[in-house]
């Protein structure tokens, strides 16, 4: 319970399957619905939302975007026309995809997988001096693209170089903060990667209404990283319903 909202959860059971609905009341006593359905399957999950969209009621000044992981959306569109109910009021996109629309024009250069592994090399190379475990390894082949991904996790996981810096007695998280700590200062205000957009993204939206008063779908996520679940709750302040 906030200040601002007073959430209230059902949980119910039906035909095996766990369904949660989350109504928030705000102080202008309007409703949004956030609906969670599990499915054992990605099949599973992709019959469901397509029989979502199937039933219902079509109208031009609804939106029904769906969300999905950039390898589904064709597997998405094809299902969906593939049943003849494909339509001008729904529309399948991606995280990615979303920035790259609602940020047109924007100031930031997006960094490619392969650019961001060319600064890291360049990091690892300028401040190896100030490592003590990783002094090093760090300039060997391979070690950037563990450094990548290590940094993708924390940066979903919302870890800061700070919360590595904190960890007592553990000097190779030191070495991974002082690494971190400086790759931010060189994307900063200059580049965006991966991990960054969905936090722009956010920024975006909460500018932007860009949801404002649609139905949104996500699916075949079988996780979802603290950033994403941030920016699901920024979505879900100004859509119509969240499923």
């Amino acid at each position: 319970v906030t200040k601002a909202s007073l959430t209230v959860g059902l949980k119910t059971r039906r035909g095996g399957k766990t369904w949660r609905i989350l109504l928030e009341k705000s102080r202008k006593k309007s409703y949004n619905m956030c609906m969670i359905i599990t499915e054992k399957s990605y099949t599973d999950a992709l019959d469901r939302v397509v029989n979502i969209i199937e039933a219902r009621k079509p109208s031009l000044d609804v939106n029904n975007i769906v969300i999905v992981p950039d390898v589904y959306t064709f597997a998405l569109e094809k299902r969906l026309f593939s049943r003849g109910k494909g339509a001008f009021d729904v529309e399948v996109t991606t995280f990615n995809r979303l920035y790259t629309r609602l940020n047109a024009g924007g100031e930031r250069v997006a960094l490619s997988k392969q650019g961001a592994l060319m600064l890291l090399k360049k990091v690892c190379r300028e401040h190896a001096d100030e490592l003590g475990c990783y002094s090093r390894s760090c300039l060997r082949t391979g070690f950037a693209v563990k450094l990548y991904d290590a940094l993708n996790t924390l940066r979903a996981c919302a870890v800061s170089p700070s919360d590595l810096e904190a960890a007592e007695g553990m000097r190779k998280s030191r070495d991974l903060a002082v690494l971190y700590r400086e790759y931010l200062r060189e994307i900063d205000g200059r580049y965006v990667d991966a991990a960054g957009r969905n936090r722009l993204l956010g920024e975006i939206i909460e500018k932007t209404d860009a949801f404002r008063g649609a139905n949104v779908y996500v699916t075949l996520y079988d996780k979802l990283s603290a950033e994403v679940k941030r920016l699901l709750g920024i979505i879900e302040r100004s859509a119509r319903s969240l499923t």
